[in-house]
């Protein structure tokens, strides 16, 4: 006589098997959909593409002016028209904030070599807030092949990467919403991006709000940004910060004016800081769909004032 639950020994490894299978199976999917067909990762793959061609059309001896920071460089900064003021190899290295500063960072110390100037633009809320490990930072690195970028102490976090690479339900649900729509399944196109990886936004206009951010640096931003004069020094790279132009609401402008005056002292007393404050911008209609996005015609003439600053800058440096 049979007794009960004498086969479940042989069911029980059969279905967990199964299960794994399904796992491993929907992990795999997972990161072949994110590196390879997530609408914004495939458009910040072709943005560092265009960026790396700059970088090799570029000499390695030095010389050159490295634009550092998020999506404030990459909509703000032409190099084209800001090597036309200054004269010297312009390169934009920005890519999007939400990327974090440590991969940010990271990036853009890989490029540099001695005899550069970088000019460090991370957004303020980067340095005024504790930041994590970003899921879109460690994305783009493992896509574009750099996985090294992700700042990470240990193989702990470097596995806690790995579990970046995939989907979160947020993404999955707009995606699918988009497609119900039939609207464009990411609100930036791979056209808008120009020879040297700028950016020349052509989202339609949006409600701004306003920058979000704290006027003190963190002690994560504070040992970031020495990091960054540490690194520099060794790599014999000049460096200096610079605020890049953004949108404020009038009622705001006095109290954003303060506290921006703060937070650029506090950053001077780890580095440089050039062009102070930048000018009172409260009209909406010159900014795109953030208050950091610029249209293109604010961000030439904002290239060719940063131009011209950087032309007197080299030349006294001579």
């Amino acid at each position: 006589m049979m007794k009960p639950g004498r086969n479940i020994p042989n069911w029980v490894p059969g279905w967990t098997c199964v299960w794994i299978g399904l796992a491993c199976g929907a992990m795999v999917i997972s990161v072949l959909y994110t590196l390879n067909f997530n609408p914004e990762i495939q458009f910040l793959k072709r943005a560092w593409q265009l960026k790396s061609e700059a970088i090799q059309n570029s000499s390695n001896d030095g010389g050159r002016i490295l634009f550092c920071g998020g999506s404030s460089v990459l909509v703000g900064i032409d190099p084209e028209e800001v090597e036309a003021h200054c004269h010297y190899p312009v390169i934009n290295l920005g890519m999007a904030a939400g990327m974090g500063p440590g991969v940010l960072t990271e990036l853009a110390l890989n490029v540099a070599r001695a005899g550069d100037f970088m000019i460090v633009s991370i957004e303020p809320d980067l340095l005024t807030m504790d930041q994590g490990l970003s899921m879109l930072g460690s994305q783009v690195s493992w896509a574009v092949g750099h996985p090294e970028w992700v700042p990470v102490n240990g193989l702990s976090q470097r596995i806690v990467t790995l579990t970046h690479l995939r989907p979160g339900a947020y993404h999955a649900f707009t995606l699918l919403g988009k497609m119900l729509m039939k609207r464009p399944l990411y609100r930036y196109q791979a056209h808008e991006l120009q020879a040297g990886g700028w950016q020349k936004i052509e989202t339609p206009q949006q409600s701004l709000g306003i920058p979000v951010f704290h006027f003190n640096l963190t002690a994560q931003g504070r040992s970031l940004l020495t990091r960054i004069v540490q690194e520099c020094g060794k790599k014999q790279v000049k460096v200096a910060y610079r605020l890049n132009w953004h949108f404020v609401p009038k009622e705001r402008l006095p109290h954003h004016q303060q506290g921006i005056q703060n937070f650029l002292s506090e950053i001077a007393r780890i580095m440089p800081v050039i062009d102070g404050e930048g000018p009172e911008l409260t009209d909406p209609s010159q900014f795109a769909d953030t208050p950091w996005h610029p249209k293109p015609d604010l961000a030439h003439i904002q290239s060719r004032h940063i131009g011209e600053i950087l032309r007197q800058q080299m030349d006294k440096a001579k």
